[in-house]
C-alpha cells in the first residue's frame, strides 16, 4: 500500500526523470533501476549486479554492418563507454554507449547508445572476451555486429 501511494505520488510530480520502476505481479517487490548512478542501482534477478558489469572489458573493438569499425573506451569507474566508429568511405562519428544489463542465464549483454536512442545486444562468449551475433534495433533486417576485448 505504501509503495503504490508513492509511485503515484511520484507520477503526479514527475519525480521519476530517469528512473524505471519494475513492478510484478506485486509491489511489495517493486526494483528500482537508476540507469546514471551506480550507487543504489537494484538489478532484476538473473541480471549481472554491478560488481559483475565492471568485470567487463573497458575497452571494445567493435565491427559493425555496413562498413563501419569502431572502439568502445569505458569511462573510470562508470558503465558509460565513449564511442568512435570509421566507415570504409572514411567518415568518422563519435558517441556515447551505456552498458546496461548482462543476462547471465543467456549471457546476453545489451547496451544503449545516446545518439539514436538505440539498442545492441550480443552474446558474451565464455571467456568474457567477445561479444558475438550482436543486433541493432536500427540496423537493416539480417545485420549484425561483433566486439573483441582490447585491454
Amino acid at each position: 500500500m505504501k509503495i503504490k501511494s508513492i509511485v503515484f505520488f511520484c507520477l503526479c510530480f514527475g519525480l521519476l526523470s530517469g528512473v524505471t520502476l519494475l513492478l510484478g505481479p506485486s509491489t511489495v517487490g517493486a526494483q528500482i533501476i537508476d540507469d546514471g548512478d551506480k550507487k543504489g542501482r537494484v538489478n532484476p534477478p538473473g541480471y549481472a549486479q554491478d560488481p559483475e558489469l565492471y568485470t567487463l572489458s573497458a575497452k571494445w573493438n567493435v565491427t559493425e554492418c555496413c562498413g563501419w569499425t569502431g572502439k568502445w573506451t569505458r569511462r573510470p569507474n562508470t558503465l558509460i563507454y565513449d564511442a568512435s566508429w570509421r566507415h570504409t568511405n572514411g567518415t568518422v562519428v563519435t558517441g556515447v554507449i551505456h552498458l546496461s544489463s548482462w543476462y547471465k542465464a543467456t549471457g546476453v549483454v545489451t547496451f544503449t547508445r545516446e545518439d539514436n536512442h538505440g539498442t545492441y545486444r550480443a552474446n558474451l562468449d565464455a571467456s568474457h572476451q567477445k561479444l558475438q551475433q550482436g543486433t541493432a534495433s536500427w540496423y537493416p533486417a539480417g545485420q549484425g555486429w561483433s566486439a573483441v576485448a582490447s585491454n
